[in-house]
């Protein structure tokens, strides 16, 4: 009971620094705004202002409440690998805050740096080597069963992500959801459509790709508003077969559509596969304002 106290103390003080920190978000839409005044980019800014208020406009959502989920015991005999993976120097991983003896934490990389880090060192594995530095950090965050087939749950958190508080609370919500596998819901979209039209002006991701993935997603009757996740974090139940069945899918559906996003192809594979987002343990509705978690910038930002 005193340890859980703790971890409620914690929190509550992680979302208090939260708040301080972060009382309205409309300055990031700002800041975004500014960076694209520059001579190479004020054509793109030119043609994509009317999604550049829809996007700043969306923004305001982060007032909204913001729920997350605290999740519940997990039996210490259970083994959980919480892992990363950073490629040509994009992160720079951080110890947790909170630090759990019961559960191994694995950085996978192709740097051989060595700190002291709780950490432990995974060289890339050779299946994922013929990928770009991306791709290799896709495979390995969809492919926990490749690494980690000795462990009942996996945790891919992304390098420029802290832990600060108990995570191991969080695999019963991956246990006890429909497909084995939790997640946060994105912060302010729900469309794949409107997510796609996101990475157009923020151009992230293989765009002429992204088109061509769009168009064969409404060819197939993929409805809007279906439901958006973020892939940030991912907790998964190992021994759930679904799980596998559906990240795999996932893991095939991006490679096959080369748009280099994951987030717009999970919904899709969820949705070929038969089942909703709400299937997806979930983990709250805006990581960013999650007190388990502190996002910093990617490194090379």
């Amino acid at each position: 009971m005193k340890i859980q106290s703790c971890i409620d103390a914690i929190e509550k003080q992680n979302e208090e620094i939260v708040r301080l920190q972060n009382p309205c978000n409309r300055k990031i839409a700002l800041n975004f705004l500014f960076s694209l005044f520059s001579f190479k980019r004020i054509l793109s800014f030119i043609q994509s202002r009317s999604l550049l208020k829809k996007l700043a406009k969306g923004k305001k959502e982060d007032l909204t409440p913001v729920f997350y989920a605290k999740g519940s015991f997990l039996d210490v005999s259970k083994k959980v690998a919480v892992y990363t993976c950073i490629t040509n120097g994009y992160d720079n991983v951080n110890n947790p805050i909170l630090i759990d003896d019961d559960m191994d934490y694995f950085c996978i990389s192709d740097s051989s740096k060595k700190t002291k880090s709780i950490w432990q060192h995974l060289e890339i594995p050779a299946t994922a080597s013929k990928y770009d530095y991306a791709m290799i950090n896709r495979f390995c965050k969809l492919n926990p069963w490749n690494i980690f087939n000795a462990y009942d749950y996996a945790i891919y958190i992304d390098g420029n992500i802290d832990i600060c508080s108990d995570i191991r609370c969080l695999c019963p919500i991956a246990h006890n959801s429909k497909i084995g596998i939790a997640m946060h819901t994105h912060d302010y979209r729900d469309c794949v459509y409107k997510e796609a039209e996101a990475c157009e002006v923020l151009k992230r991701g293989n765009l002429g790709a992204i088109k061509t993935q769009m168009t064969k997603y409404r060819q197939e009757g993929f409805p809007e508003h279906f439901g958006m996740i973020e892939a940030t974090i991912i907790v998964v139940d190992l021994k759930n077969d679904i799980a596998k069945k559906i990240m795999t899918a996932w893991w095939n559906e991006l490679l096959q559509s080369g748009s280099g996003r994951d987030q717009l192809s999970f919904p899709y594979v969820l949705w070929k596969n038969g089942f909703k987002i709400s299937d997806v343990g979930y983990l709250g509705n805006n990581r960013r304002k999650n007190p388990k978690f502190r996002t910093r910038k990617h490194f090379n930002e």
